[in-house]
């Protein structure tokens, strides 16, 4: 997707090293929100993001503006349609039972309380690719689904999370928390507590490090209320994590 992007007039993005359809990383936060913004505005939608003339810096939106659902969010535009996902949209679509009980949480993003089984690809319920493994896997092969039926948020590459680390985005450069765990990490990074989050600078690049985009236009009874779209296309649900 990034590549027909590039092909139709964005700049500056970067979609990693992996081939074939493996997924997109080597991507800077700024270039994830790039990204999103280039979705919106050439579907005749309003940006999300406001960012600086070579989108190195991030300016928060007015309250007028700003994202209102869930609680005031200065870093996305009310109006936007692909956003990234806040943590709370992709934790829900992560770990959540989907059992219609607010409060029931997986630990692993695999409708699983134990570690899945690692492994360099595949399909299998209750595997994810971590632990030492060469390279990330294509994303249609990349473990076992939530309960939403997303795929990957448990390895394959840490995912950008919209907010920053501490939950306050009240400054616009400061780091971005990520998400999921990566196919070179150990099973804690893969956990629904707080060792399955660290963060990063929102200009770093790495080749562990990709993102979703969420759409902000489905509608889907609760506890659901979001859908996520992976950069090249899977889908996925969320809205609220739990405290923990």
């Amino acid at each position: 997707m990034i590549a027909k992007a590039t092909a139709s007039g964005l700049t500056g993005v970067n979609a990693g090293g992996w081939s074939a359809d493996r997924p997109a990383s080597q991507t800077t936060w700024y270039e994830a929100a790039q990204f999103v913004n280039w979705l919106n505005t050439s579907t005749g939608h309003h940006i999300a993001y406001q960012l600086n003339y070579n989108n190195t810096l991030l300016t928060p939106w007015s309250s007028a503006d700003a994202w209102q659902t869930g609680g005031e969010n200065i870093f996305r535009h009310k109006d936007a349609l692909y956003v990234l996902p806040s943590e709370d949209e992709w934790y829900k679509a992560a770990f959540h039972k989907n059992d219609g009980l607010t409060a029931n949480y997986w630990d692993y993003a695999t409708e699983s309380n134990t570690v899945p089984l690692a492994v360099s690809g595949g399909t299998l319920p209750n595997t994810a690719v971590f632990n030492h493994t060469l390279m990330p896997a294509e994303v249609d092969k990349a473990g076992g689904l939530s309960a939403y039926g997303t795929m990957g948020q448990d390895g394959n590459v840490w995912e950008w999370m919209e907010g920053a680390y501490d939950g306050v985005n009240s400054l616009a450069s400061e780091g971005r928390a990520v998400r999921g765990g990566y196919f070179d990490g150990s099973f804690a990074g893969l956990r629904a507590g707080s060792l399955g989050r660290t963060n990063f600078g929102p200009a770093t690049s790495d080749l562990c490090i990709g993102f979703r985009v969420a759409s902000t236009m489905v509608v889907v009874p609760e506890p659901g209320a979001m859908t996520l779209l992976i950069a090249s296309s899977m889908m996925l649900i969320g809205r609220s994590r739990r405290r923990f």
